[in-house]
């Protein structure tokens, strides 16, 4: 690599708020680790006096070898740009810890070195100069101690330093324009319109209009104003010629449209969508294999829910980057120009697609998530950034990683791993290789301290422990609920849920009930307060899977009668929740089927259908229970009243009737963990031994002790015999019976973990003499003993 490249590769990484890596120049390596070591402390945890003696220090060290060091007197000879840079990023830094020392006076005399240092000619350079002007301005505004005369001077200033919108990759640029926009919008009676910041700042630039986005004001009003000035731009423009490249004005106002169109997500009935629509294709036709008007284009389409119009513009804004890239490509230097705009671009697309939407040899929706990992991979390889792999992920809380760049770095980098998570969160392969937490640890490592309260940490929070949970990696799950989640947010009630439910692996449920005891008390206490008024949707349901767990807990603890005796009040609280008078209590549309009210209802019959069937005498009243949640909804089809039926009848020695209903679940989800172990039971009937030790493990690696649950009817081998008809249809039973286990435990997470399939897969091996039979008992065993008391996905709404 050339000297050129290493200082143009060591710049932007800086720019881009990572680490720097070795330019060749002492100094300037010098630096930028000191730049790169406060803004650590200012975007981390803030700059503490004992650190910003130390950070004093270092500055004073470097001036003075700067001007004393026979090397870097020589370097500076040799690269009197680098030399240049090196005196702006040491002054600009010097004056900023000054400033957090309480030392003003200092500060300024600092912040007009740096001013003062030569501005550097080299196009390598021209970049960064942009980033240190911009930061000297910040904590030149900063200095007077005065918001309005610090807000006056960046509205003057700020079209010096900078004219262009950043590129999504300089992450440090785009948190000083924050850091202004904000001081620009709330001094005085602060900006409440475009038009406002236009005339504040004297422009209505790209530029000047993403600085009003970044104040966060951006209201319906807006919308006309920058119609009108992305039509100005449109008007000016022209399809270029061979020779002309396409409008810079133009280009730079859709990256601002990108910008202004995703953050208008969920308010697309603020913009008129007719107009943009109009000036998109427009734009299109008036520029040449622009990447930027394409990216605006499939933000547009993307927001409005045109999503076959998203996928072709984000296939257009792919292969004009891949372009881009090759004509860029040196034999040292191959990525994309931009990195953090094409990882975005993909997550973007990702959120608002799914497999039905792939289009043949131009979209497929797995092989984009799998170009999101690789990009992720390259960006972190790149930029020389700390990687949770899936090994460490299993124990976040010890390996302590975290990664403090530019907010929004962060937020695009977050978004991707929650994206690439929430993608590939049912899919087994990436539970077991550890993939899943792996993700998850890289997004939190992102987060500020600041921010655990914040309900996106939370729910990454939760998210990784879930996930901790299902792999059956309790005791970290455990450790980290009790130390990092609840701690920080002790009314998080669904992390409490999920403890519960861990706890509920133990022998012992007293803990795990005491759990449940509290945190419903909790959850009372505030639907009572508004009195059932203003509950939101996920609360009730979660509040009404806990009552479920309780009286699991309960039957578990003290009996069936009692549980039973349970069941009216939570047919009361049901009620007082959805209370079909109120109008949030309305049916929710787009909601998942097993979000609604009428699925938790369906839940509660069932619940009471499964403890009338604890006992005989209370036959008739589980038959009753199962009706009553059939006429509950018909908009649906709920295989669990199929698969509670069909145990029932089986329980009543109907086999036939029930092989029919187990059938008809396997119809509607052939990975039914539930209905393959019906039909399972009915394939190999219960049988007993001679021995009384052998019985015993056979009862536990059934999973019953004989005594709890009533006797369940047998086949006798004549009526065995009649059931299956003749040999070559007994053979046929038992290959379906095979093939539905092994493929639910390729891809359901609830059939791998479930002791119950690895019994009757045990029991294949068996009757035909297979090697595998130790092992699916020892998996047998090894899920029953972290099997929870309800499956997980009960606390995850």
């Amino acid at each position: 690599m050339s000297h050129t490249d290493r200082v143009r590769e060591a710049l932007e990484a800086r720019i881009l708020g990572a680490p720097t890596s070795q330019s060749g120049i002492a100094s300037l390596d010098a630096a930028l680790a000191l730049q790169f070591r406060l803004h650590y402390h200012l975007f981390g945890n803030g700059l503490k006096p004992e650190v910003a003696r130390v950070l004093l220090k270092e500055c004073t060290r470097l001036d003075t070898s700067m001007n004393e060091s026979i090397t870097m007197v020589a370097a500076a000879a040799s690269d009197p740009g680098a030399t240049s840079i090196v005196e702006k990023t040491l002054y600009n830094a010097m004056a900023a810890v000054q400033f957090y020392n309480g030392d003003s006076q200092g500060a300024q005399k600092s912040l007009a070195k740096a001013q003062a240092a030569e501005r550097p000619a080299g196009k390598s350079y021209r970049s960064f100069l942009r980033l240190l002007e911009l930061e000297n301005l910040y904590y030149s505004g900063l200095v007077l101690d005065d918001s309005a005369k610090a807000a006056q001077l960046y509205a003057q200033r700020v079209l010096k330093c900078i004219t262009k919108i950043p590129s999504a990759s300089q992450g440090l640029l785009h948190s000083y324009l924050r850091l202004i926009a904000r001081a620009i919008g709330t001094s005085g009676a602060g900006i409440a319109s475009l038009k406002q910041m236009c005339e504040r700042v004297g422009a209505s630039t790209p530029l000047v209009c993403y600085l009003y986005l970044l104040t966060g004001n951006v209201d319906a009003s807006d919308d006309a104003q920058l119609l009108e000035i992305a039509g100005k731009a449109l008007a000016g423009a022209k399809f270029p010629m061979a020779s002309e490249s396409n409008s810079t004005l133009l280009e730079q106002t859709h990256v601002l449209l990108q910008v202004y169109f995703q953050s208008m997500q969920g308010s697309t009935h603020l913009i008129d969508t007719d107009k943009w629509h109009t000036l998109i294709i427009t734009s299109i036709k008036s520029t040449f294999q622009s990447k930027y008007v394409a990216r605006a284009a499939m933000a547009f389409f993307g927001v409005t829910g045109n999503t076959p119009e998203a996928i072709l513009n984000f296939n257009n804004y792919l292969k004009y980057s891949n372009k881009e890239r090759e004509l860029a490509k040196t034999d040292s230097v191959d990525k994309f120009i931009d990195p953090v705009a094409i990882i975005d671009s993909i997550t973007f697309i990702l959120q608002r697609s799914a497999p039905r939407d792939n289009i043949d040899k131009l979209y497929d929706f797995d092989a984009t998530a799998a170009l999101l990992k690789t990009n992720l991979d390259e960006f972190y390889g790149a930029y020389h950034l700390q990687y949770i792999d899936a090994r460490e992920s299993l124990q976040y809380l010890s390996n302590g990683t975290r990664l403090v760049l530019p907010r929004s770095t962060c937020q695009a980098l977050i978004q991707s791993w929650e994206t690439l998570y929430s993608i590939r969160a049912r899919q087994l392969e990436y539970m077991l290789s550890n993939e899943l937490s792996s993700y998850l640890c890289n997004a939190m490592a992102l987060t500020a301290p600041e921010d655990k309260a914040e309900d996106q940490v939370l729910n990454l929070q939760f998210q990784y422990a879930y996930c901790l949970a299902q792999q059956r990696q309790i005791e970290p799950c455990i450790d980290f609920l009790e130390n990092a989640v609840l701690e920080a947010a002790p009314m998080f009630y669904k992390a409490w849920h999920l403890l519960a439910l861990c706890r509920s692996i133990q022998e012992d449920k007293e803990v795990s009930y005491k759990i449940i005891c509290s945190v419903l008390n909790a959850l009372e206490q505030e639907f009572t307060t508004s009195n059932y008024s203003g509950v939101k949707h996920e609360d009730k349901w979660q509040y009404i899977n806990m009552k479920i767990t309780e009286i699991h807990l309960i039957n578990e603890i003290f009996g069936t009668p009692e549980a039973l005796e349970s069941m009216p009040e939570l047919f009361t609280v049901y009620n007082n929740l959805f209370d079909e008078s109120k109008s949030e209590n309305k049916k929710t549309e787009n909601m998942p089927f097993n979000k609604t009210k009428e699925y938790l209802l369906q839940s509660i019959w069932l619940l009471a259908a499964q403890l009338y069937m604890n006992g005989e005498e209370h036959i008739d009243d589980a038959r009753g229970a199962i009706r009553e949640a059939r006429k509950v909804a018909k908009e649906f089809t709920n295989v669990n009243i199929s698969v509670a039926d069909g145990q029932l009848l089986f329980r009543q020695g109907e086999f036939k009737a029930a092989l029919k209903l187990f059938e008809e679940a396997l119809y509607y989800d052939d990975l039914n963990a539930d209905a393959i172990i019906g039909f399972a039971q009915l394939v190999f009937p219960d049988e007993t031994t001679n021995s009384a030790s052998e019985q015993q493990l056979v009862d536990y690696c059934r999973l019953s002790d004989g005594t709890e649950n009533p006797v369940t009817p047998k086949f006798d081998a004549v009526e065995y015999d009649k059931f299956f008809g003749n040999r070559v249809d007994k053979s046929a039973v038992f290959a379906r019976l095979k093939l539905l286990i092994d493929c639910a435990l390729i891809k359901s997470v609830d059939a791998y973990f479930s002791p119950e399939i690895w019994w009757y897969l045990s029991l294949i091996h068996e009757k035909y003499g297979n090697r595998e039979m130790k092992d699916t008992l020892l998996n047998c065993i090894k899920n029953k003993e972290t099997c929870p008391l309800r499956p997980f996905r009960f606390c995850d709404y």
